[in-house]
């Protein structure tokens, strides 16, 4: 009885602390009320209660990032894998303020290999992989196995920092490396999307993946689904950039039309090498190699 009535106190301390931050903003009052309710918070979702610390989760999302750099060890620290998954994306994995990023990033891995896969986690995961490969520094806490929950392909919503961070060069050359082709096709579908534009810094290296790695007859079938896949991304490009700021209003003109412009080379690269297959060896086993004439 106790433990429900807490429950409801709890869940209206929640809501008041929710419309405070969105009326008067993240001040001292409400940083200090949520980090005062966590404790309470995490201890009922260790048992299995997760309707306070979610509905709080919620509150601390509208705040700024100093907060989350104070709450994320606490959370990382005592609540189930299950939370630690999906809160991870509302970390701020740039900022050097928050403390022990390597530690931070091996209890993530820890919590992403435990839980079971469902959309949801599967979003969350790709989305901070992506975002924390971008820091060279914390790579090396990323276990290799990982970077497998990217052939599940989750669809990321329009607003994902990791999809919009995880296409520059540096992680397109690590992904490379990773020499799975499998997970490198899954990445590029997942990185190419209508709600981000390529790095400008990033097309050679691209070109170069898809010449060198996606050549070949062998390789058809691959550059087929990135093809088909740009089809689909130019086509919601070519709903305009009205229709598309309907799901991401802070689109800008700019990035819409480099999007454009971007896709559409990288989309003639593939065609070019597509039509470049005539007398392309395919390695059919080690030492055997077979010559195609068309």
């Amino acid at each position: 009885m106790v433990s429900v009535q807490l429950d409801e106190v709890s869940q209206l301390i929640t809501q008041k602390l929710g419309t405070m931050a969105r009326t008067v903003g993240p001040f001292a009052p409400v940083r200090k009320a949520v980090s005062a309710l966590l404790p309470y918070a995490v201890r009922q979702e260790r048992h299995g209660r997760y309707a306070t610390l979610g509905a709080l989760l919620d509150t601390i999302r509208t705040l700024d990032g100093s907060i989350w750099n104070r709450v994320v060890p606490v959370l990382f620290d005592e609540t189930s894998h299950l939370t630690t998954v999906l809160v991870s994306p509302y970390v701020e994995w740039h900022n050097p303020s928050l403390p022990d990023r390597g530690d931070l990033v091996t209890q993530w891995a820890a919590a992403a290999s435990a839980v079971p896969y469902t959309e949801e986690i599967g979003r969350s995961v790709v989305d901070v992989l992506l975002n924390i490969s971008t820091w060279y520094f914390l790579l090396s806490h990323i276990p290799v196995g990982i970077w497998g929950f990217l052939e599940k392909r989750p669809h990321l919503p329009p607003k994902c920092y990791g999809r919009s961070m995880g296409g520059e060069e540096s992680v397109i050359r690590y992904v490379r490396a990773l020499g799975d082709i499998k997970i490198l096709k899954s990445y590029l579908l997942l990185v190419w999307s209508e709600w981000d534009a390529p790095w400008p810094n990033a097309f050679s290296e691209t070109r170069a993946l898809i010449r060198e790695d996606f050549g070949g007859a062998d390789m058809r079938g691959h550059r087929e689904d990135l093809i088909k896949h740009l089809d689909h991304v130019l086509a919601q490009l070519g709903r305009g950039l009205e229709y598309l700021q309907q799901q991401k209003p802070r689109l800008s003109h700019y990035l819409f039309q480099e999007a454009n412009e971007e896709y559409r080379k990288i989309r003639e690269v593939l065609l070019e090498v597509d039509r470049g297959t005539v007398g392309t060896q395919i390695r059919t086993s080690p030492g055997t190699i077979i010559l195609l004439v068309f």
